[in-house]
């Protein structure tokens, strides 16, 4: 069943009070992009936001991780591992709490996990700014060490041990996102999720499900940090942003991978080196834990390539095989880049424009011309804050006129991809926030990243659950549904992950029904004035104005023909006046509108005829002040003094 996309969560955080079943974060505050908007990271099957309580005066911070891809058995999962956890006192754990009628989207309850946050590095940003402290990284290491000992005490793995999954605080590594974890007494024989592939040994497969998943990762991450501690020179060479130093093809190929060539000339690490080679081409079920890894006395199992039966010799040498974590498309092919809503995905195309602006502090990457569209769907752009033009400038030097001179390059980009609105459109994008994830490229590693990859072994698809859970919570109601084509598309060659499947488009923006019209919105906010090529990252939800009624618990179509005036009334959601004003439904003015109709005009009697008589006459003075921009000036003025004084916490 659909869980809600990136843009539904990005919607109902906005009044956590209407989201959250939990009192006590419905009083959080949710943090923020410079743009007020809730910030979202994705992880997994799940994006997560932090959100701040506050208890008898003390603020308390927590990781709200709402998921937007189906995991199977996930609240029995995760049911198992509370309860192991719970007996553990290991600091290297989070205390967690599954809700599973956490947030509500579209009048329905989704799960939540509510995890304490964690102020820290992660471990990359960790290593980075500590390549020239070797006592710290070799005292990591140690720590590595610890963590991979314990896990196999405990007979338990964390299933995604990576640089995302790992933050560092005061020296000390702390493991978050669970959603992979194998505790013992687990009846499950698949993984949902098979981990990073750089921190994977090749022949990891769902069906590998048990106390041993970590034990090549841990190897993997103390070899690492064991080589940055005397040679720190090779993380500029060798780090990507998607690793640490090695990657998926330097397992695969030991013999041809330049890192290993590298590491092989260096006298102090040859043993370490060589016995880490062996292990990459045994088979995973020979992989030893760690501690035993270096103890020099025991036998490593005999060369092998099983794991990698499908893939041939040629095919590992030849320039065209890099496998990649993250599905990879041209930046033209928006078709599918549409579909990859709230997914980490690479882009790579050529730059059409990239220009600063002061006004906001930001950077914009344009891989397309503000009149070029595909349907519904505006040219693919990149959004830089400040905080990640800064960034970039101390890893990469690259200053503003640097960035600028993008212009008419072949760029490769990985992140978050997200739809936004303005003018009707809906303009995908991705906030860079690290400089590893910006590459200059040449017009043939473009073509080269696009071609299509080999064919592999797959692993067999694991059992899902096809009946919900008993648990009343779980059971989703199915969203509206989309388009499944877009007119005029175009036909760019692009590959990507086996085991990402296909998504439908997202919905396209739609004029609700009349009487109730309601003009595209833009995404433009107050007292900025960007550029018409570029999009801010407004989020939204492309739905129309169909609201579930009171007398009923099914959901309509954004295309449905007509809605009683009671039932706009009491379920709608829009607040048209003040959205026309500011220009986006995100504005903090419109959100304060929107908290002052919950919590106060929906509790009495005269509250609920105001709200009536508004749903009659707004839609009709919402287009009016569109349409008059002098008018739309005033009530800027007025609707901003008058939310100052609404009686609201």
């Amino acid at each position: 069943m659909p869980y809600p996309s990136m843009s539904d969560y990005r919607e109902v955080l906005q009044n956590p009070r209407v989201a959250f079943k939990n009192p006590e974060l419905q009083t959080a505050n949710v943090k923020q992009t410079p743009l007020g908007l809730p910030v979202l990271v994705s992880g997994g099957f799940a994006l997560t936001t932090c959100v701040t309580t506050k208890t008898n005066g003390h603020n308390t911070k927590w990781a709200i991780r709402c998921f937007h891809k189906e995991v199977p058995d996930l609240q029995e999962r995760y049911q198992y591992i509370s309860n192991f956890l719970q007996k553990q006192t290991d600091k290297f754990f989070v205390n967690f709490h599954y809700e599973p009628e956490g947030i509500q989207v579209r009048g329905s309850w989704y799960p939540i996990v509510k995890m304490a946050w964690v102020e820290g590095d992660a471990l990359n940003e960790y290593i980075e700014d500590n390549l020239n402290k070797p006592t710290s990284l070799s005292n990591l290491a140690e720590q590595v060490k610890l963590i991979s000992k314990r896990l196999h005490e405990l007979k338990m793995s964390h299933g995604d041990l990576q640089h995302g999954n790992m933050l560092v605080h005061s020296g000390n590594p702390i493991l978050i996102d669970y959603d992979g974890m194998y505790v013992p007494g687990m009846p499950y024989k698949y993984s949902n999720e098979i981990g990073h592939i750089n921190f994977q040994h090749p022949g990891r497969r769902g069906s590998f499900f048990n106390e041993r998943v970590d034990r090549f990762s841990t190897i993997v991450l103390y070899v690492t940090l064991i080589i940055l501690d005397s040679y720190p020179s090779l993380w500029n060479k060798y780090h990507t942003g998607e690793n640490l130093l090695f990657s998926r093809i330097d397992y695969q190929d030991t013999n041809s991978s330049a890192l290993f060539l590298d590491l092989e000339k260096i006298p102090k690490l040859a043993p370490l080196v060589n016995r880490f080679k062996q292990l990459c081409l045994c088979s995973i079920e020979d992989i030893p834990p760690l501690h035993e890894f270096l103890n020099n006395s025991i036998f490593l199992p005999p060369l092998q390539a099983a794991f990698r039966p499908s893939i041939e010799k040629d095919t590992l040498n030849s320039s065209n095989f890099i496998q990649r974590q993250f599905k990879v498309l041209a930046s033209t092919n928006l078709q599918e880049i549409v579909k990859q809503e709230g997914e980490r995905i690479t882009i790579v195309g050529q730059v059409i424009s990239a220009k600063y602006y002061a006004e906001g502090g930001m950077f914009f990457i344009n891989f397309g011309n503000r009149w070029d569209s595909l349907g519904h769907y505006k040219p693919f752009t990149v959004v830089i804050f400040a905080q990640g033009i800064e960034k970039i400038y101390k890893v990469k030097k690259w200053d503003i006129s640097a960035l600028e001179g993008l212009k008419e390059k072949y760029v490769e980009i990985t992140g978050l991809l997200g739809l936004y609105p303005k003018n009707g459109y809906l303009t995908p994008q991705i906030i860079l926030e690290d400089p590893y994830h910006l590459k200059i490229i040449t017009g043939a590693e473009a073509r080269q990243l696009l071609a299509p990859p080999p064919p592999q072994a797959s692993d067999p698809t694991p059992p899902r659950r096809t009946q919900p859970t008993s648990s009343t919570s779980n059971r989703i109601p199915p969203r509206p549904k989309p388009p499944t084509t877009i007119s005029g598309s175009q036909t760019t060659s692009s590959s990507g992950s086996p085991s990402v499947p296909p998504r439908p488009l997202p919905p396209r923006p739609v004029p609700p029904p009349q009487p109730q019209v309601v003009q595209p919105i833009s995404s433009t906010t107050r007292g900025s004035t960007p550029p018409s090529q570029t999009t801010y990252p407004v989020a939204s939800s492309s739905r129309s104005s169909s609201q579930t009624s009171s007398n009923s618990s099914s959901q309509t179509s954004s295309n449905s023909s007509s809605h009683s005036s009671k039932s706009s009334t009491t379920s709608s959601n829009d607040c048209f006046i003040a959205t026309a004003t500011f220009g986006t439904p995100y504005a903090p003015e419109v959100n304060r509108y929107r908290r002052f109709r919950d919590e106060y005009l929906r509790k009495t009697f005269l509250g609920t005829e105001f709200i009536r008589a508004y749903y009659y006459v707004a839609p009709a003075l919402a287009k009016v002040i569109r349409n008059n921009p002098k008018l739309k000036k005033i009530m800027v003025i007025l609707l901003t003094k008058l939310s100052k004084l609404l009686p609201l916490k």
